[in-house]
């Protein structure tokens, strides 16, 4: 949630009082029907009748129509008994009453029935405080009108003749705390007489004796709140004020004014917290619904609109905020996906990469391993050749040794006979293949293998001795050599051209593919 404002400890103990205003409302109702079950249990007239006043002290600020239901036994209750001092307390309570709910011509029409030159002296301070409080709610139901200056005119005698009461001790010994009271009336002629300090001294030697729980704790809270701020200070107003609305809490008083007039004040002062100001006045509208005043429903009609306002304003602002960030946050989330797609194609692209690296890799390890292989064939050939040449040049020196013998020894005939024969050829042909087997092998290990592959299967090539060829093979193996004709390979092998061709024509005739079956050889891979 986005919080714009002073939401902070200022408004928490206000607040906690609010959050209880059904706990405060359960309590009032306890009392309530406590008394209503006493008035029943009791067949005493007189103590009826001082019952139901206390349950008028009880009801008249928390509901009009049970307060007037109430009124209404009292009257009847009085007038049976013919107690003129109840009659008197019936009428004084009606008419304060009245004019709570805004019914001031039948407020007036009790008024006038009232003998106040023979009214009890008990009731004398009970008729001036009556009728001070509802001037008071006249002056403020004329509020901007012409009649207005002419109730206020009437309020300020009924509020001297008030403190003048306090004072009288015909009468002020009949009024509970009365110099809570005359404390109170003396903070209001101040404040009207526009002293404000001597106001605000008198309200709080007032405030200091009374309780939380008690409307007179809430009226002089709301009445220092508004001398504070004519004063120009604030901070001590908007004290007072939020002291004010928790008594009118806690009593629990549904007519009341404090919590009202501190939404307009937040309203006014503090825009961000239009929230809570349109908090605020809609317990107030509760209240006054609850209690059916139709003056408090009215003022409160005329302040909720700008509230409302300014609250729908605040959410348009935000509704612009959130469609920004939200458009915002939809582009970061594109600007996001695309970035994770290049990413992803990246990391394909470098996996790919990776791939194509190690496979490389292998293939140059797999011919750095050929390379060596290779290289150590080569020296082995060269070994080999390097023995053939060594052992023909041992052959040649013992055959020249043995000339150079003959001829000193004049044995030309032995040398002659010597030289006719074949089993120096024989024995050097068979040591030529011997080493062409083995060298031939080495650079073809498969051959063998791979050129059964091309003959019928059931006439394969075999090796008689490991590491040695059978004619067949040198035959194949010299083709594949380069060497593909018959005179030359008969010159090699030391047989004759017929023989190689008889070879040749034996093993096409096994052959899968007889006209294409040297081209095959030729091009078997070794090592």
């Amino acid at each position: 949630m986005l919080m714009v404002g002073c939401e902070d400890h200022r408004f928490a103990e206000l607040d906690s009082y609010l959050a209880r205003r059904n706990e405060f409302v359960g309590k009032k109702r306890a009392r309530i029907q406590w008394l209503n079950e006493k008035i029943s249990n009791t067949e005493d007239t007189l103590e009826q009748l001082e019952l139901m006043d206390s349950l008028f002290t009880e009801l008249y600020t928390f509901r009009f129509d049970s307060t007037m239901f109430c009124l209404a036994q009292m009257r009847a209750l009085a007038e049976e008994s013919g107690n003129e001092y109840y009659r008197d307390l019936f009428k004084l309570h009606s008419i304060l009453e009245l004019g709570m709910g805004s019914f001031f011509t039948e407020a007036n029409e009790l008024i006038s029935t009232i003998d106040t030159a023979h009214i009890d002296d008990r009731l004398k301070y009970k008729f001036y405080e009556t009728m001070f409080w509802t001037t008071n709610y006249m002056v403020e139901h004329t509020n901007g009108t012409r009649f207005e200056q002419r109730y206020k005119a009437k309020n300020r005698y009924y509020r001297k003749r008030c403190l003048a009461t306090t004072e009288d001790p015909r009468y002020s010994r009949y009024i509970p705390k009365v110099e809570t009271w005359n404390l109170f009336y003396r903070s209001l002629v101040a404040y009207d007489e526009r002293k404000l300090s001597l106001a605000c001294h008198y309200s709080k030697l007032c405030l200091d004796r009374c309780r939380p729980d008690e409307r007179l704790y809430a009226m002089v809270a709301f009445s220092l709140a508004d001398c504070y701020m004519d004063r120009g200070m604030k901070k001590e107003y908007e004290y007072y004020v939020k002291k004010a609305a928790i008594s009118d809490a806690v009593c629990p008083l549904k007519e009341n004014l404090a919590l009202q007039h501190y939404a307009l004040y937040l309203h006014e002062h503090y825009p961000a917290e239009s929230k809570r100001a349109d908090r605020y006045i809609r317990y107030s509208l509760e209240d006054a619904r609850f209690y059916n005043n139709r003056l408090r429903m009215a003022q409160i009609s005329d302040i909720l609109p700008g509230i409302i306002d300014t609250n729908q304003q605040k959410l348009a602002c935000y509704s612009n905020l959130v469609t920004g960030l939200l458009a915002i946050m939809a582009l970061a989330a594109i600007t996001l996906i695309v970035g994770i797609m290049y990413l992803r194609k990246s990391r394909n692209l470098i996996s790919r990469q990776r791939e194509e690296l190690i496979e490389n890799n292998e293939q140059f390890v797999h011919l750095n391993e050929k390379l060596s292989t290779v290289n150590s064939l080569r020296e082995q050939q060269i070994h080999i050749f390097l023995d053939l040449c060594v052992v023909n040049i041992s052959q040649f020196e013992a055959y020249r040794a043995l000339v150079k013998r003959k001829v000193k020894a004049k044995q030309a005939e032995d040398l002659l006979g010597y030289s006719n024969t074949t089993m120096l050829i024989e024995r050097e042909a068979a040591d030529f293949l011997s080493y062409f087997d083995k060298s031939f092998l080495m650079l073809y290990p498969d051959f063998v293998e791979q050129v059964n592959t091309l003959l019928d299967p059931a006439h394969p090539l075999t090796q008689k001795e490991m590491g040695r060829l059978t004619p067949q093979l040198r035959i194949l193996a010299l083709i594949r050599l380069g060497i593909t004709e018959s005179s030359a390979i008969a010159t090699l092998l030391f047989y004759t051209p017929q023989t190689v061709y008889n070879y040749r024509s034996a093993v096409k005739r096994m052959a899968i593919d007889r006209d294409r079956f040297e081209d095959q050889v030729a091009k078997i891979v070794g090592v």
